[in-house]
Parts: structure tokens; sequence; C-alpha cells
């Protein structure tokens, strides 16, 4: 069992990936901005196994949270998944540190399968 930060402010997609990630016998530990995936960062009793961030939320956008994280030696290593529907963004989320990225659409079932090949779980 994995430790999964995961961030996205849909509402929708994040309940749907949070049931995905659960029957996957992951913990989730869930925010819908960069503000909040700081906060749940600094008070996790661990540090997560994976983040799964979607680049475009209010008040702290993906690549700015990224960017955080990467600069904590706490964090730095910690396996970055992006999410975006831009695909602009990729060049920008992956300069800030993130380890691969996801274009919007995308299969849950992909998302779990390079879940499970990255941490072993």
């Amino acid at each position: 069992m994995a430790t999964i930060l995961l961030l996205e402010d849909n509402n929708e997609l994040r309940g749907l990936l949070r049931q995905a990630l659960e029957f996957g016998s992951h913990q989730i530990l869930e925010g819908a901005t960069g503000v909040e995936g700081l906060r749940l960062l600094e008070n996790a009793p661990a540090t997560p196994d994976a983040i799964i961030c979607d680049i475009n939320m209010p008040e702290m956008d993906g690549v700015t949270f990224i960017r955080h994280v990467r600069a904590n030696p706490l964090w730095a290593k910690v396996y970055i998944i992006v999410l975006s529907g831009h695909e602009e963004d990729v060049e920008f989320a992956l300069e800030a540190g993130a380890d691969t990225y996801i274009q919007k659409p995308f299969s849950v079932l992909g998302l779990t399968n390079l879940l499970e090949e990255r941490l072993g779980s």
C-alpha cells in the first residue's frame, strides 16, 4: 500500500481518482489547490510515495506547487505525475520537476497501472 497525495480542483474527477486509488489499497491525501497540497505535506505523518497533481488549480497552480515540493529536501524525491488538458503545460511541468505527464482526458486504468509499475504496489 502506497500513500498518494492527490491534488485536483475538479471535485468529480478527484472523487473518481480517489475511488480508483483506494480500490488499489492506496492511502489517499487529497486537496483542490497547491496551497492545500503543501499543508497536507507539512502535516502528513510520513512523506507520500507519489503525488498526482493537476496543473490549473486556484490559489497555487501545479507548476508552482511542484517547485515548492522539489525545493524541500524531505519531498525532493517523491514521484510526481502531472495531469493537464493543455499540451503546452508539459514543458513547464517537467522543468519544474514533475517525473511524468498525463494528458487529459486519460484512462484511469492507465494511471493506476503507471503507479503500480512505479511504486511496485
